[in-house]
């Protein structure tokens, strides 16, 4: 069997975490967005349109999964090509907005939208490469490996804004300047550090992945046994998530601490830069996660993974031959014994490959010579079957019937008995292996749908809804931070607390989402879409406490609202699996994003900034909206829409709930 080098799979999901860090950028626009309006002179709808373009790209995700899917077969090379894709955009886009807020480009509006863009559309391609490649490679911790990979998603407007705090905006640093300064940074730096990270993406075929120590005693025996070479894992996967998860949680907590504190008591250069090493500190932990894993490099399938397979596969090929072999004896028998020809439907059955490319089987015949002989003497037919294995990726089975007719006859056709024909003991070699060993990555309880029967799907479109409300909902509000905060009285730039809560409670959501819904499901056989009914109440309840809510009360109001944000984000990939499988993940989770999409286009720029800009004008207000009124239009619409999807939810619930019970009856989870 040829050797294939691939990386430890704990290796690529620490990678992708420090990924998925840097593909939540697009929601730090609000820190800088205040600075960028008054350089360029934009009005509000301008500056959230800009904001809005961020979104857009960020959620125009087909052509990332559709890539992705096109490359499954390249291991390596695939999420590879993929990541690299989202460098290119991420340096391409950022350069562009620093060119303008530098002045080395006019600012035209239509430029800035196109930079903004291709800027926010590579968050995307770093987030499917992420997603897709560690669901896959962790196929039965689905909600788990998401939350997490989704919660870092989520902690990185609270990363880049510490470093916006600390080495941009500090020092009497002008906040025009700090903006330029930090559009640079992201432009030069955070291509070059997804491009390092890029080298440790691989998805990992099951029969690869390491030994799990905590599996049953005899099964680790005898990995044991026969992979005397390789190191022995020495923590169990659900540990080694703990103490992601709680990573997680530590760095969210220290974030949230450090935003109140610099909220209340201003702190000075020294203590931001101290924060942020404190923050980069937790983040090198991360780097325990992989360490006793077993080899970093596997170079060869695991050998109880490939005794199973070998199993599986000897056994369908001896039913398939079998029953080839039955339809051919009921072939003689309908000829009456003749032996002058083989019906049309036989001859195909026979020459159907038994397990498809890449798979050998041995002569067909039978075992006592003397019995064979007696066989062809009376019936005058000399069977043979002989499988020619390729081993390579395609070959074919060849099943070659020889006829040998007597010159005589020993009997009438009544007298003459058919011919016994019995299957050899098929063999599989190792090179027939190649292909089915990367097949082993499905989990059996879950469906197989590809997008075009996905789109057919009531489910589809009830998750593409709430996805859209829910997501604009949150973008409504996290878009424009920094005018809610001018409208109810607080100083221009006090938005960044409450952007840190945001971020810190976004990342605590898509946590929660992903590891509680994978415990109750796991569990109790509870439906992840139960769980999204609440989320759905929760963003309803937002809503509602923003159109009531003072500038004290921003401060839970920021808080409930990443939370309802984030789980959204969880939750929905972890039921797009769960209902549409794993085979076509990257399509259809990157296809249901066009709800974020609309809906981040619709509500938070079309109807929050029309709305916005005509509470203005009655005001007789020139740049900012002030008054408790300014937004309290939109709170009401956007509380309608969320009714609407609470219901459309509570459907999602009751159609779901039947395949929920067949995955948890069928092992998926």
């Amino acid at each position: 069997m040829r050797t294939r080098l691939y990386l430890n799979r704990w290796l690529t999901f620490v990678a992708s975490c420090l990924m998925q860090a840097s593909a939540g950028l697009s929601y730090v626009f609000p820190v800088y967005a205040p600075s960028l309006k008054e350089l360029w002179g934009y009005h509000e709808t301008q500056i959230a349109t800009v904001g809005s373009c961020f979104n857009i790209g960020g959620y125009l995700a087909i052509p990332s999964g559709a890539l992705y899917d096109r490359l499954e077969k390249h291991k390596r090379f695939g999420p590879r090509f993929v990541s690299l894709i989202g460098s290119l955009l991420l340096c391409t886009g950022y350069l562009g907005l620093y060119a303008a807020a530098s002045g080395r480009i006019a600012p035209s509006f239509a430029f800035v939208c196109i930079c903004a863009l291709v800027g926010g559309n590579s968050s995307t391609w770093f987030d499917t490469t992420s997603i897709v490649t560690n669901v896959r490679n962790f196929p039965r911790d689905r909600g788990t490996v998401v939350g997490i990979l989704k919660a870092f998603v989520g902690l990185s407007a609270s990363i880049y804004s510490s470093v916006y705090a600390a080495a941009f905006a500090s020092g009497g640093a002008s906040a025009a300047n700090a903006a330029i300064g930090f559009l640079f940074f992201v432009c030069a730096v955070s291509p070059l550090m997804t491009l390092t990270l890029t080298l440790f993406i691989n998805l990992v075929p099951e029969a690869y992945h390491e030994p799990d120590p905590a599996a049953p005693p005899q099964a680790a025996t005898t990995e044991r046994r026969s992979s005397r070479t390789s190191s022995a894992p020495q923590f169990s996967a659900q540990t080694r998530f703990t103490f992601a998860y709680s990573l997680v949680a530590l760095v969210a907590a220290y974030q949230a601490g450090a935003a109140l504190w610099a909220g209340t008591v201003h702190p000075s250069e020294r203590a931001r830069r101290a924060l942020l090493g404190g923050l980069l500190g937790l983040l090198a932990l991360l780097l325990a996660v992989p360490l006793s894993s077993g080899d970093w490099v596997h170079r060869k399938p695991r050998p109880e993974a490939l005794e199973r397979l070998k199993r599986s596969l000897l056994s369908r090929l001896a039913a398939r031959g079998a029953k080839a072999a039955a339809k051919f004896r009921q072939s003689i028998i309908g000829n009456g014994g003749s032996g002058s020809g083989i019906s049309a439907g036989t001859e195909g059955a026979l020459r159907e490959p038994l397990l498809g490319p890449g798979v050998g089987v041995n002569s067909v015949s039978s075992t006592d010579g003397h019995q064979n002989a007696v066989a062809a003497a009376a019936t005058g037919v000399l069977v043979s079957c002989n499988g020619g294995g390729g081993g390579g990726d395609a070959a074919e089975d060849n099943i070659d019937t020889n006829v040998v007719a007597e010159e005589g006859k020993l009997g009438t056709a009544a007298t003459l008995e058919p011919p016994l024909i019995m299957p050899a003991t098929p063999e599989v070699r190792e090179g027939d292996l190649e292909a089915q060993l990367e097949a082993l990555e499905t989990v059996p309880a879950l469906p197989d749908v590809p997008l075009s029967a996905a789109m057919r799907s009531p489910i589809f479109w009830l998750l593409m809804f709430q996805f859209g409300v829910g997501l604009g909902t949150g973008l409504s509000f996290l878009n424009n931070l920094g005018s809610i905060v001018v409208a109810l009285g607080g100083q221009p730039g006090g938005q960044v607390v409450f952007v840190s809560l945001f971020s810190v409670a976004n990342a605590t959501g898509r946590l929660a989402g992903g590891v509680l819904s994978e415990l109750v499901l796991r569990s109790y056989g509870t439906p992840r879409t139960l769980l999204l009914v609440a989320i759905s109440f929760l963003t309803l309840l937002v809503v509602g406490g923003a159109a009531a809510s003072e500038l004290s009360d921003l401060y839970v109001v920021s808080v409930l609202a990443g939370l309802a944000f984030g789980a959204h984000w969880s939750l929905i990939p972890s039921i797009t699996s769960d209902m549409f499988g794993l085979t076509h993940f990257g399509s259809n989770y990157t296809a249901l994003q066009l709800g974020p999409a609309a809906g981040g286009y619709l509500l938070a720029t079309v109807l929050t900034g029309k709305l916005y800009d005509r509470a203005a004008r009655s005001h007789g207000d020139q740049l900012f909206c002030i008054g408790a009124d300014c937004y309290f239009q939109t709170w009401c619409v956007l509380g309608g829409l969320n009714l609407v999807a609470l219901l459309g939810t509570r459907e999602l619930y009751a159609q779901s709930a039947k395949r929920y019970r067949r995955i948890v009856r069928g092992g998926g989870v």
